[in-house]
């Protein structure tokens, strides 16, 4: 039986773990693509398998629905004339999520924090960009998994 003060330091954890990851993204305004790489998307010591850590008190259906949101933009970004559209749709994930994090469906809140890190004008500028978000999401999705 975990007892809250166990859950409350697991709640301290996550965070410290996402504040890490959005303060080392937050040191550069290159775009997403050349800030993940393969370390950080697939390795168990990378950033997805970190925050998939960290979001383990986080709904499931909440993170399939983030990432089903990512996955449209990366279909459509397939096509470089849909570039526009794709990048549009990925930029509605950051109110979904903000939406979702008031309700109070997402833990911890910085997840949210990181997503608009992730998700903004300077991050996404192609196709290969949007490609690497939907990448970030499926491995976080996959090490809840484990």
């Amino acid at each position: 039986m975990i007892t809250e003060k166990q859950d409350v330091r697991s709640q301290d954890y996550a965070s410290e773990t996402i504040q890490k990851i959005l303060n080392n993204l937050k040191a550069s305004k290159a775009p997403l693509n050349e800030i993940l790489g393969n370390n950080a998307l697939y390795l168990p010591d990378g950033y997805a398998a970190k925050v998939s850590e960290a979001t383990r008190n986080t709904n499931t259906t909440q993170m399939r629905k983030i990432f089903g949101m990512v996955e449209k933009a990366f279909f459509v970004s397939r096509h470089e004339e849909r570039f526009s559209e794709a990048q549009e749709m990925l930029f509605m994930v950051v109110p979904q999520v903000a939406y979702s994090k008031g309700r109070g469906l997402i833990q911890p809140w910085g997840f949210s924090d990181l997503l608009q890190e992730c998700i903004n004008e300077y991050r996404i500028k192609s196709s290969k960009d949007i490609e690497t978000m939907f990448r970030f999401m499926q491995s976080i999705v996959a090490y809840r998994k484990k």
